[in-house]
């Protein structure tokens, strides 16, 4: 027999999960077993995308043989893309830009605009774009404070209350000597877009070389330890506030020392931070870049120009840094070259950016401060910085192809890096590339759920349905379907397994579900919960509840219950709402009024 399945790469990151899994990273799109007693079968197929889904489609066919005990014994696969144009996919963009310099305005420079067009019409994307300086953002919270977890999708995010799907922040070289401020709750807001699965697209320079997390080496005590400083070489404000907030979040945290204070000990375990012999772990890991490191080691004029401030006077490896740069040559990991080191939707549309050697011309950049994370799976480097024909940047040339150090373009799920704005863009494969990120940045976004009353009569308000059951009834059926194109529905496992039990197992399940009575004063009650662990909501399947008076009240959605038929008897009518969430915290909602309707008296 031969287990066939057809893998989508939904989030455009090059890679297949070929085991189905219930939450919002199923990629199995289609599975089968197929029982084949002679040399050759046929079989084939269809399967029904969202009518959204718009870009391209790059898909994995993957069949594995299977032995009498249904144990994989060979495998052999086939990769293939085709590009989808589905309803049209709006994107409203904020760029966050310094006020003092930016090297790319989305929003003004026209030869982007005009690619930008070219790229999303093709696959029938609306992207607009507001740009804002940071100063400006910040300004937006202070009357309107935003709270961490709390304030996420109200009057207080200023992001998902304007209709924002996509941030990018950038493009300055060390983002202008400027920051991103929480002192009104600016960052949190960005913290929780990004947490909730929204796109985002960050750019060169906008995580800095800072003292972060416990250990610093801009400065020195009399012990020669590492110290802490709370300013960058470069200014005040360069970044630290971002760096030490999203560093982790966007994959440049390889030792967890933004977060080391707050894991607990089997975290720590998993945080590949180094021990010292006696088993305490060395705290002054950084996880700074090889070139960093190398550049700052060999301080030869960095030392004599900026001795005033007491920076750079602990060299610890001084010798070796004068030995690997060759007189001072590391002390410039810059470049206009860069190369392609894995091949995907990011080189390939849509415009084809790839050349026969692999590389493109940029405008003139550098290397980053900090190693990626590589230990997590989700991290794939698209893009290296190398050296070629005249560029000065020997570290580049020596480092090509180090994901870990010399990155250039990079994707993490619904975040997208860009080594783009050092300097500014003019050559137009560069720029293509670029919208080709961006239009990465914004398929990688997560889909919101979406609820639908099955047995309501929708209104010209959108997610609004009115039920006129029998004034007679005393049991009031509300039958829902909360979908979400992230998570595998019936379609996706039915043709694996045949056993009702096993199908509803594999269904896709939302982090959370809820059933609120919204009472004549407008406060929302719970009437039904649902969550994976326990009564959970499975996608695309209708699901039903009934308003009724309980027969026993046994708990608090029992007592709730009780109230809302109540309220439904005296008043005529009730209204509820129905809210399914996913992994990422994104919620699709509707609500519902229930109004009793009078029978006609009949002669």
């Amino acid at each position: 027999s031969y287990y066939v399945k057809l893998l989508v790469d939904k989030n455009t990151d090059g890679r297949f999960k070929s085991e189905p899994t219930v939450d919002d990273f199923n990629e199995v799109y289609y599975s089968k077993i197929i029982e084949a007693p002679g040399d050759i079968v046929y079989t084939d197929f269809e399967i029904e995308l969202a009518e959204n889904y718009n870009g391209m489609f790059t898909w994995q066919l993957l069949i594995e043989e299977l032995d009498s005990r249904k144990n994989v014994v060979d495998a052999v696969s086939k990769q293939g893309s085709t590009v989808i144009k589905g309803e049209t996919k709006v994107v409203k963009v904020l760029q966050i830009v310094p006020s003092t310099s930016c090297n790319l305005n989305m929003g003004t420079n026209n030869s982007f605009k005009t690619l930008l067009a070219q790229g999303s019409n093709l696959i029938n994307y609306s992207i607009t774009i507001d740009v804002i300086t940071a100063d400006d953002f910040e300004k937006k919270f202070k009357s309107n404070k935003y709270t961490k977890d709390v304030s996420y999708g109200t009057s207080s995010d200023y992001l998902i209350h304007n209709g924002y799907n996509m941030l990018v922040i950038g493009f300055a070289d060390s983002f202008g000597k400027e920051d991103i401020s929480d002192e009104y709750g600016a960052l949190s807001c960005v913290v929780d877009f990004i947490e909730n699965g929204n796109s985002v697209l960050f750019s060169h320079d906008t995580m800095i070389f800072v003292p972060s997390g416990n250990a610093g080496i801009t400065g020195t005590t009399s012990g020669g330890k590492f110290s802490i400083s709370t300013t960058s070489q470069w200014g005040e404000r360069v970044g630290s506030i971002m760096t030490n907030a999203l560093r982790d979040l966007v994959g440049m945290d390889r030792y967890s020392v933004t977060t080391i204070q707050n894991l607990t000990a089997e975290e720590l375990e998993k945080a590949n931070v180094p021990k010292k012999a006696n088993g305490e772990y060395i705290t002054e890991i950084q996880g700074f870049s090889d070139w960093i490191l190398l550049w700052f080691t060999h301080c030869g004029t960095y030392k004599s120009s900026r001795a005033s401030s007491g920076l750079y006077t602990l060299v610890p490896v001084k010798a070796m840094a004068n030995y690997l740069a060759g007189g001072g040559a590391y002390n410039n990991g810059r470049t206009y070259h860069v190369d392609e080191l894995n091949r995907g939707q990011v080189s390939m549309y849509p415009f084809d950016t790839t050349s026969d050697d692999g590389s493109l011309k940029v405008a003139y950049t550098h290397s980053q401060y900090y190693q990626l994370n590589l230990e997590d799976p989700d991290i794939v480097v698209w893009y290296t910085l190398t050296k070629k024909d005249s560029d000065d940047g020997s570290y580049c040339g020596d480092a090509m192809r180090d994901a870990a150090n010399s990155y250039y373009i990079y994707s993490k799920r619904n975040i997208t890096y860009s080594g783009a704005g050092h300097s500014s863009m003019s050559e137009t494969s560069e720029l293509k590339l670029f919208v080709n990120t961006v239009i990465r940045a914004a398929v990688a976004g997560n889909f919101i759920p979406e609820v639908d009353i099955l047995n309501g009569s929708r209104t010209a308000s959108g997610n609004t349905y009115v039920i006129f059951p029998n004034v007679m009834d005393t049991r009031i059926l509300v039958q829902f379907e909360a979908t979400d194109d992230d998570l595998a529905d019936r379609e996706n496992v039915e043709n694996t397994y045949t056993n009702e039990t096993e199908i509803l197992e594999h269904i896709g399940r939302f982090q959370e579900g809820k059933v609120y009575w919204i009472t004549s004063s407008g406060e929302e009650k719970v009437l039904k919960s649902y969550s994976p662990d326990g009564t959970y909501l499975l996608n695309g399947e209708p699901t039903s509840i009934y308003i009724e008076n309980p027969s026993v009240i046994r708990t608090e959605e029992d007592r709730n219950m009780a109230e809302c038929y109540q309220e439904y008897l005296d008043e005529g009518y009730v209204e509820l709402k129905f809210v399914a969430k996913d992994y990422y915290g994104a919620e699709g909602s509707s609500t519902v009024k229930i109004i009793q309707h009078e029978l006609f008296p009949l002669n």
